[in-house]
């Protein structure tokens, strides 16, 4: 996959880390070969306690390109 750029906003002790990866090329399972093309899009959400930072949340989704 192509990483784009990591966006970070930080908003008092809550902070959210953006991304997207491009996925383009073949996939073989079981002796079949599929065309993959897709977007997967990542959001982590973190908080900041005594200790640092802590992930609170991650979720992934993904679209066709």
């Amino acid at each position: 996959g192509k990483r784009g750029p990591l966006r970070t906003r930080i908003n008092g002790d809550v902070a959210w880390v953006i991304a997207e990866t491009e996925f383009m090329g073949k996939f073989e399972e079981d002796g079949a070969v599929s065309d993959v093309d897709f977007v997967s899009s990542q959001l982590a959400v973190l908080s900041r306690e005594p200790e640092g930072w802590r992930i609170r949340s991650i979720h992934w989704s993904s679209r066709p390109r």
